[in-house]
């Protein structure tokens, strides 16, 4: 097996603009496992691991499973007998992480599969590797009649999303995003991927927010799927949202109210709406964490 390099892995996730959350964190905690590999000493271990972890914050912002990632680490190194012993703990949180996320994804494929009947037909949007599994293994199990996807612009994530599920013979078209009226109108369920879960709000692809309440007035049930590393505590979404950009000619992420939605799938099962903010304030967050967040929440603010 090749060995990882850290500099090269860590850069690449952070500038990586076309894959989803989950996907840009498993290579997140690659690249730190590396750079503890890479650098035994504990205090050169201690700079480079911040520095990688503030670049990889400030470039994917939006993406929650980064913000739990470095706070695993984080609290691992903490919890290290000595120094000397933290790169080993942050190897293991990584390592932790990266099994959680990718058992996740199988999890939650089951428990889709407890909420959409067979022959649904299906309206969704962007392009979640987590959701792509999910479709593909309903699909095969003739729970999904129709999966419509908007195109997803700007990017296009979509569309892409829909020629990759088409080759592996689901039933997948795609949708202009001005037709998602239309769409909903035949839909049995829509469905809402997330990069991020905060206790008011989830943060995905814009078009989003438009798909769920196309949902709530057409009367169809809308739901968010995405698994409990995406989750983070009001502090943590507080320098998310703080850092989303709103101009409409730019923006690439907005937030929708969790009062739009009819609850989330996780691989833990069906949570409320309602109840999010619950376990969203469950979280232990490391001081470090905390304290970047603020400092970000308050540099936009000014």
């Amino acid at each position: 097996m090749p060995r990882v390099d850290a500099h090269s892995t860590l850069s690449a996730a952070a500038a990586d603009s076309e894959h989803g959350a989950t996907h840009v964190a498993l290579d997140a905690a690659e690249g730190l496992a590396a750079l503890a590999r890479e650098q035994p000493e504990p205090d050169q271990f201690a700079r480079a691991f911040l520095e990688a972890a503030r670049t990889l914050l400030l470039r994917q912002r939006t993406m929650a499973p980064i913000w739990r990632l470095v706070n695993d680490c984080l609290l691992a190194a903490d919890a290290a007998p000595g120094p000397e012993l933290a790169s080993d703990a942050v190897t293991e949180a990584a390592r932790s992480f990266a099994a959680r996320a990718r058992r996740a994804r199988s999890r939650i494929v089951h428990e889709l599969a407890q909420l959409v009947p067979a022959h649904t037909v299906v309206l969704t949007t962007s392009a979640s590797s987590t959701l792509e599994a999910a479709f593909v293994a309903l699909a095969e199990a003739g729970r999904v009649r129709r999966l419509m996807i908007c195109r997803a612009d700007p990017g296009a994530e979509g569309a892409a999303l829909a020629e990759r599920l088409r080759a592996r013979r689901v039933p997948a078209e795609r949708v202009d995003d001005a037709a998602v009226g239309l769409a909903a109108r035949v839909a049995d369920l829509i469905v809402i991927g997330a990069d991020a879960a905060g206790p008011d709000w989830c943060v995905n692809k814009v078009g989003s927010l438009p798909l769920a309440l196309v949902a709530e007035s057409s009367g169809r049930r809308a739901i968010v799927t995405a698994d409990t590393t995406k989750l983070v505590p009001r502090d943590l979404a507080t320098a998310i949202a703080a850092g989303m950009d709103t101009d409409p000619a730019r923006a690439r992420f907005e937030t929708v109210p969790w009062r739009h939605v009819e609850g989330w799938v996780s691989e833990e099962g069906f949570l409320p709406a309602r109840s999010v903010s619950l376990w969203s304030e469950g979280i232990e967050v490391h001081e470090r964490l905390a304290s970047f967040a603020r400092e970000l929440a308050t540099d936009n603010q000014s």
